[in-house]
């Protein structure tokens, strides 16, 4: 009787929010360990059962090939098997099986004890007749965690659509390659006609890339930018303006001013050697232009001003006060633009997620740079399209790997193969790269508003192939003694005593730990470790 008056009250609930039948409720009401070890994904509860006791037993190794094919690529292909306590083990086979959740036939849910009034819930695709672990979460309280499942089970579901669009590889090899030897043209000269005819072009890059910093080192140097382009827009903390125009308009150079700029810009700092060589070069050309001609930078981001915030209440209401990253870029630009008597055009360098022109809105990553209670908004690009036009707003995508390895299954790679790796740059709007599935970045590749890579972004750049590319390029430069103990203070104001900077723990912080720590993550000197 109780159990029937549960469902009742759960269906009540559906109707109340909008939830019908699609929505498959079986209750299962059973610990793990009651049932034995399987290897089985025929079924939602299989999988559970599954997966709990491949985790139980650190069967790591297996981990990636019983995931959504949205997660393989956070597995490394080789992970070994590890030691698990008899704790954690357990904890897992005494969790009890609450329930299962399954939508539409195509995606579930399962809901089981944590601690306390929390239950942990794991979601599952079915894909390729497999149903396959899409990962978990948390939530307090048993209608909460009812609730918040199936609020998420729809989107999973457009994202699993998005999974088997993906997944369908192009094959017509020939029309790429000829695409690009008809209408490729060599990058830097592409981007400046883009500069010529466009009110904003968008340079979506990737941090920390020495290649991709050396394509925009060249471009302003060439005698055309500064013809064309009066501002370079940079994501960069916007409150650090007054010290950037202090280097600019210095007739030394004063590298310590960019590199307390870049100190300030995240909790560890910002580390993209190629960004502060960047900005040195044109400090340098600057200084060699006639005065109609200097070209002006324009901090974008949003304000980090953590040498500032005393107390951890300063850090707490500092980013409960904080503006969306993305509105805060596409403010500062219209502002400037539409009250600038410089009529050039301008460039807008920024990491790529912020450069897609989609209406996919991305809500994923950035948790440490924005305010908890905020909505997420739609990128810079697509806001400054919508406050200028399409035309106006020319937004352009570098060469990189793909949400699961290769983009389209290493289609783009072969075609840029074929015309012998040269770097080269090309139009989307009605080619066959631009016909493609967005599968570039997870960020917003499994979400249906994202279209394909014309819907995305105007132009692509290819300027190596990726598996002769270098590690990130970092600025060692920055850490100095002084540094580690503002990083100290930091640890100290996210009451975060234990926290570890770069691996290290903080009583074990110094210069020499944190340079031997980043030298070792490039110590491969290969940039894309999975390709």
């Amino acid at each position: 009787m109780r159990k029937t008056l549960f469902y009742i009250q759960l269906f009540a609930l559906c109707c109340t929010k909008g939830y019908t039948q699609p929505f498959v409720f079986k209750s299962v009401n059973k610990q793990l360990k009651e049932y034995t070890e399987k290897y089985d994904f025929s079924t939602p509860l299989d999988a559970y059962v599954s997966f709990q006791y491949l985790l139980a037993n650190g069967k790591n190794s297996k981990i990636q090939s019983v995931s959504s094919y949205k997660l393989q690529s956070s597995f490394h292909k080789n992970r070994p098997d590890i030691f698990v306590s008899e704790k954690y083990k357990n904890e897992l086979l005494n969790r009890r099986i609450i329930e299962i959740i399954t939508y539409k036939d195509s995606v579930a849910a399962t809901i089981a004890s944590y601690a306390d009034s929390f239950y942990v819930f794991q979601y599952f695709n079915l894909e390729n007749n497999q149903w396959r672990s899409g990962g978990e979460d948390l939530a307090n309280g048993l209608p909460v965690t009812r609730e918040k499942v199936m609020k998420n089970l729809p989107v999973r579901l457009n994202a699993l659509r998005k999974i088997i669009e993906i997944q369908n590889f192009p094959s017509d090899t020939a029309n790429f390659v000829n695409y690009l030897k008809n209408y490729g043209k060599e990058p830097k000269q592409f981007i400046l006609d883009a500069l010529s005819k466009h009110k904003i072009v968008i340079y979506g890059e990737i941090h920390r890339r020495k290649v991709s910093w050396q394509l925009m080192k060249d471009l302003i140097h060439d005698p055309s930018f500064p013809k064309t382009t009066g501002s370079i827009f940079m994501e960069l903390s916007s409150d650090k303006q007054g010290a950037l125009n202090q280097f600019f308009n210095s007739k030394k150079l004063n590298t310590e001013i960019i590199l307390n700029i870049f100190r300030e810009f995240q909790l560890n700092g910002w580390y993209d050697k190629g960004s502060y060589e960047f900005l040195i070069s044109l400090w340098k050309l600057n200084q060699s232009l006639p005065e109609k001609e200097k070209i002006r930078v324009i901090l974008t981001d949003i304000p980090m001003p953590l040498s500032l915030l005393k107390t951890k209440e300063d850090y707490r209401n500092f980013r409960n006060n904080l503006k969306d990253r993305n509105e805060q870029m596409a403010d500062i630009i219209e502002y400037t633009i539409k009250t600038s008597s410089d009529k050039r055009n301008n460039l807008f360098i920024v990491g790529e997620g912020h450069a897609s022109k989609s209406a996919a809105i991305a809500t994923e990553g950035e948790a440490a740079s924005r305010n908890p209670n905020a909505i997420y908004k739609h990128s810079a690009a697509f806001q400054l399209t919508e406050r200028f036009s399409r035309y106006d707003v020319f937004s352009i995508i570098s060469h990189s790997p793909g949400v699961t390895g290769l983009i389209r299954g290493g289609m783009f790679d072969y075609a840029f193969a074929c015309i012998g790796n040269k770097p080269t740059a090309f139009h989307l709007q009605d080619s066959p790269f631009g016909k493609e599935v967005f599968d570039a970045f997870a960020g917003i590749a499994y979400k249906l508003e994202t279209g394909n890579f014309e819907n995305n972004y105007d132009g692509y750049v290819f300027l190596c192939p990726l598996e002769k590319e270098e590690a990130d390029y970092l600025l060692y430069e920055l850490v100095t003694d002084d540094f580690v103990g503002e990083l100290k203070r930091r640890t100290a104001l996210l009451n975060a005593e234990n926290e570890k900077w770069f691996g290290i723990e903080n009583k074990n912080l110094t210069k020499k730990a944190i340079i031997k720590d980043l030298k070792n993550s490039t110590k491969s000197n290969k940039r894309w470790k999975n390709i």
